[in-house]
């Protein structure tokens, strides 16, 4: 198990700067990707359905 974590840290260490960084830029975009994170892992909302529900969510993000 420790040699998953250690994968793991690495993996979360190199796609931190490049992706979560360039992704998410504002509050807006870290509301919206912490809403899809919590429906995925805390209320176990299918993937497909937080897929389609995800432009949706922000578009409205973006009007307000």
């Amino acid at each position: 198990m420790q040699g998953a974590n250690a994968v793991l840290g690495l993996l979360d260490a190199v796609l931190y700067s490049p992706i979560f960084v360039s992704a998410v830029g504002n509050m807006r975009n870290f509301t919206l990707a912490l809403t899809c994170v919590v429906a995925l892992v805390a209320w176990k909302a299918s993937p497909w359905l937080v897929v389609l529900l995800t432009p949706i969510r922000g578009i409205v993000l973006m009007l307000l």
